[in-house]
């Protein structure tokens, strides 16, 4: 019986054992193959047609097996930083030369949690912020390598020149293909400039030097301010601001040669610059080449460089373009949006350098549209009604800016990111100009609180400064009152709980009639001052004071101001008008010891307010001034 059994085994082997042998792979002699079918294992979220595709393998192609095309499937598969391993294996052949391949994957496991050891946990909460790993990122080669720069970068800001970031994949036991990583810091030591040392230079002195170098300073007793810390990334822009200083005062050949940055301790570096300062260069002939508009003489003396001033690339491109007053500006402002020059150095003579300003002038341009996007809370005509620049007028750059310093002054849209755009049409000679709108809160809220004579003081008031009547009954534009008309409305109410307390409302219209910058303003306020209270509350005055002495005031107050933006002497002078009614009421009121009155009282008065402002911002105002004149009749 067992030799039985033993027979059987050993003519099934005989029989399994050819096939076997088709799928061996002699690496010797590669055999050519057509490709019958694809099959990808091992992955469970990745679309395995996509990374059929990607391994540039097709059903039908003629393939040697081992060879290139595998080699190289292999490598694009691994290219994509997707699997911890990768594989192609021969499922089956068949007796006419075709194969059935299969892509065998690992999935490189996915980020559960991280870890950061060695740094306190404010540092933590920074770094998680700033690296941003996510629960359910695949954790790649490329992943880790982004998240130790962020951090190596992160302290290299803060002077830690020294700092050591290592990773660690641990992965869970409680989930499959899934890994927590753990990030080791080690910050080292800061690193701090014990000194700069400048080479070559003789137009300017070390000290000089130094302080050029805005954001990298040496190690000093007195800079509190300015730590001494060596940040490579602001070191590098510090060369190019000291090299601006240069060229400033006319060295237009200065440059850095080279820069040493040596190890002196694990807290200290030294700073070797070599420079190269050149000679000094004076601004001789200016001369222009295609200006038609404007005669030489004007444009001369718009630039206001004359012969002999110190030469200054930087400036002269500042008096072409940029500055308040340039050049460009007696074009932009007349509708020559094309405008464009070309200053180049035509010859340099000992110290001396010749500048020719070659000019084009183009077409004069008319605007077509102006687009408004961004106002989601504010209506359409509120920002429109501000500007200065209209359909149909000839472009002018002045215009946009006082545009936009209007819609500043608004105080419902963020001014950093009120940045028009001009969009021109060359061939029609228009141009459409884009404002676009960032809405900002302008709604404003106080509550205070003080204590003070035995009493509790407090104060509850609320402002919205982009209030709407018209859309009063439009339940959409209540957010939580109905907006969007930049209206204004005030509201408060002050107390001590005893014996003073007062109310006001006003409301303002900026545009009357919404033709003019023409406002109205209306407010109301009742107060009443109430000494009978104070007294009877007060167990010392009780004990002084017989009950009769019941001091009080009420006064009853209402006002009507009529605003009007004046064209002259320019447009950002104003002049207001205010009428206001008071009623007092008094009741045993002492102004003076012995002396008391009784009644009621009528107050009239008129006030006119001569005003200029041209502030850019109201919050944070870059230039501009601000003035104004009142007086008051009553």
């Amino acid at each position: 019986m067992k030799n039985n059994i033993l027979l059987l085994i050993m003519m099934l082997l005989v029989a399994w054992s050819p096939l076997k042998a088709q799928t061996v792979i002699s690496y010797d002699s590669p055999k050519d193959y057509i490709i019958e079918g694809i099959t990808v294992s091992g992955i469970k979220y990745l679309n395995k047609q996509a990374l059929i595709q990607i391994s540039g393998l097709k059903v039908g192609q003629k393939v040697a097996i081992p060879g290139d095309y595998i080699t190289r499937a292999i490598e694009k598969l691994w290219r994509q930083g997707l699997f911890s391993d990768v594989s192609i294996a021969i499922t089956s052949t068949t007796p006419d030369g075709k194969v059935f391949l299969d892509i065998k994957l690992e999935e490189r496991p996915k980020l559960n949690k991280v870890t950061y050891k060695g740094i306190r946990k404010g540092e933590k909460e920074d770094l998680a912020n700033k690296v941003n790993l996510i629960a359910g990122t695949k954790i790649t080669d490329h992943t880790l390598t982004k998240t130790r720069n962020i951090i190596m970068e992160h302290y290299y800001e803060k002077g830690y020149y020294n700092v050591d970031v290592h990773t660690l994949e641990v992965p869970d036991t409680n989930l499959q293909n899934v890994s927590n990583l753990v990030i080791n810091v080690d910050k080292g030591k800061k690193v701090k400039i014990l000194n700069i040392t400048p080479k070559g230079d003789s137009a300017f002195t070390d000290k000089k030097v130094r302080k050029g170098l805005k954001n990298t300073k040496q190690k000093r007793w007195y800079g509190m301010f300015k730590p001494s810390k060596f940040v490579r990334a602001k070191f590098e822009e510090d060369k190019q601001t000291l090299i601006k200083k240069y060229n400033k005062q006319g060295y237009r050949d200065a440059q850095v040669l080279k820069d040493s940055v040596y190890r002196i301790s694990d807290k200290l570096v030294g700073v070797d610059l070599s420079l190269y300062e050149g000679h000094q260069y004076y601004f001789r002939n200016i001369t222009w080449i295609g200006n038609e508009k404007y005669g030489t003489d004007i444009l001369h003396k718009r630039l206001d460089i004359k012969k002999g001033e110190l030469y200054d690339q930087n400036r002269l491109d500042e008096r072409i373009n940029t500055d308040k007053d340039a050049v460009s500006n007696i074009y932009m402002d007349d509708g020559y949006l094309f405008f464009r020059t070309v200053p180049r150095e035509v010859a340099v003579v000992n110290d001396s350098v010749d500048v020719e300003i070659m000019v084009f002038e183009g077409p004069q341009a008319h605007i077509d549209r102006i687009i408004i996007t961004g106002n989601t809370r504010t209506n359409d005509r509120v920002p429109r009604r501000e500007l200065y620049t209209l359909p149909g007028e000839l472009f002018s750059k002045s215009d946009i800016i006082a545009s936009v310093r209007e819609l500043a002054q608004l105080g419902n849209f963020e001014p950093e990111k009120l940045i028009p755009n001009p969009i021109p049409d060359y061939v029609n000679k228009e141009v459409d100009i884009e404002y676009p709108l960032v809405e900002k809160g302008s709604d404003m809220f106080e509550l205070s609180a003080g204590w003070g004579g035995g009493y509790f003081v407090g104060r509850l008031g609320v402002t919205f400064n982009n209030f709407s009547t018209h859309n009063f009954f439009d339940k959409s534009s209540w957010h939580p009152l109905p907006q969007g008309d930049g209206q204004k409305l005030s509201l408060s109410f002050q107390s001590n709980g005893k014996y003073y307390q007062t109310y006001s409302l006003s409301f303002m219209e900026p545009w009357l009639g919404g033709r003019k910058r023409n406002s109205l303003t209306v407010s109301f306020y009742y107060t009443d001052v109430n000494y009978g209270k104070y007294y009877k509350s007060s167990s010392y005055y009780s004990t002084y004071y017989s009950s009769s002495m019941d001091y009080r005031m009420q006064v009853w107050g209402a006002a009507v101001g009529l605003g009007r933006r004046l064209s002259w002497p320019d447009n950002y002078f104003q002049l207001y008008n205010e009428l206001a009614f008071k009623r007092y009421k008094l009741k045993n009121y002492q102004y003076f010891d012995g002396f008391s009155a009784n009644g009621t009282a009528n107050e009239v008065a008129l006030k006119v307010v001569f005003s200029r402002n041209n502030i850019d911002a109201p919050i944070y105002s870059r230039h501009g001034s601000s003035f104004s004149l009142s007086a008051e009749l009553t």
